[in-house]
């Protein structure tokens, strides 16, 4: 079987799994990785190009010029690891989400601390909407972070054996 063929047959296990929970939490937690990944390597290697999308958000929500400049290396270099810490804690949790539940917590508390933050600063110091956005974004993210990682949960407890990828503690066949 050719390498190609070995991929085929594993995307097609994994797509075609019978745990709909655990496809949907592998999925969601991946793609929140990966773009953590992204946006937290963007924050600590290209730190203009990390602010546009910002930028971008305030004005598609009705804001004009944003009317602070943002040259803090400091807090650029604790956005992109703290973006960073979020995409590693997703991988991690998905390697083994039914032992490593409690990861969650620390991960919905960065995010909820993250939202109300950035509603802080849109209602008492600076009125451009990308704040406002934000705030909603990581909300949003603390949803889909406890919806999926508790039905993925749930999975793993009835039978880790039909899972794919299977968790790294499962001791089974």
């Amino acid at each position: 079987m050719s390498y190609l063929d070995e991929m085929k047959a594993s995307a097609n296990r994994f797509f075609k799994q019978k745990s709909r929970e655990y496809l949907y939490f592998q999925l969601v937690f991946g793609a929140i990785a990966l773009h953590a990944f992204v946006t937290g390597s963007a924050c600590l290697l290209s730190p203009e190009s990390a602010l546009e999308p910002f930028l971008w958000l305030g004005v598609m929500l009705g804001g004009r010029e944003y009317p602070v400049t943002e040259q803090s290396h400091v807090w650029r270099a604790l956005a992109g690891t703290q973006t960073l810490t979020l995409g590693f804690l997703c991988v991690f949790l998905q390697f083994d989400v039914k032992r490593r539940w409690v990861v969650l917590w620390p991960l919905v508390f960065m995010k909820v601390v993250s939202a109300a933050a950035f509603l802080g600063v849109y209602f008492f110091a600076n009125r451009f909407p990308a704040f406002w956005g934000m705030a909603l974004r990581d909300a949003v993210f603390c949803g889909l972070l406890l919806y999926f990682a508790d039905g993925a949960r749930s999975a793993a407890e009835k039978d880790e054996s039909i899972l794919v990828p299977r968790p790294l503690g499962h001791r089974g066949e």
